[in-house]
């Protein structure tokens, strides 16, 4: 019931890059395993852009 007036729990993950860029913002109203997917893509792709 608290869902459908609007006041359930909320959780955002953000990914923030070593220069302080949101470079994800991924809320949980999403699909959960497209949440973890794309989090996990966004920091994939921060590591590879990183000087060896």
């Amino acid at each position: 019931m608290r869902r459908r007036l609007g006041m359930g729990t909320s959780r955002f993950t953000y990914v923030i890059d070593k220069s302080g860029t949101i470079r994800f913002v991924g809320h949980n109203e999403m699909s959960m395993g497209a949440h973890i997917r794309d989090a996990l893509r966004v920091l994939d792709e921060l590591e590879a852009e990183a000087p060896a």
